[in-house]
């Protein structure tokens, strides 16, 4: 087993989560009517379908996130996936 390829693979994941958290905190804020710019493109949105779109694009983005997180974790058996 390369565990060098595994150590990587799993920061490679964690950087992953925390940056896939931080961009749909900032989407749900825009959901709920903050006033702050996208941080992915600089957009400033404004009105309700702007908010709603921000808001299912965020359920999606916590979606993944978790998905991340766990897999950060576990990362299918490398010990298995790696040999």
């Amino acid at each position: 087993m390369n565990t060098k390829a595994v150590f990587w693979l799993k920061l490679s994941f964690l950087i992953g989560t925390i940056a896939d958290a931080i961009v749909a905190l900032n989407w749900y804020m825009i959901a709920f009517g903050i006033n702050i710019p996208n941080y992915l493109n600089g957009h400033t949105g404004a009105g309700p379908d702007y908010q709603l779109a921000m808001y299912i694009a965020a359920l999606f983005m916590t979606g993944w996130t978790i998905i991340l997180a766990w897999d950060t974790g576990n990362l299918l058996n490398a010990e298995t996936c790696w040999s």
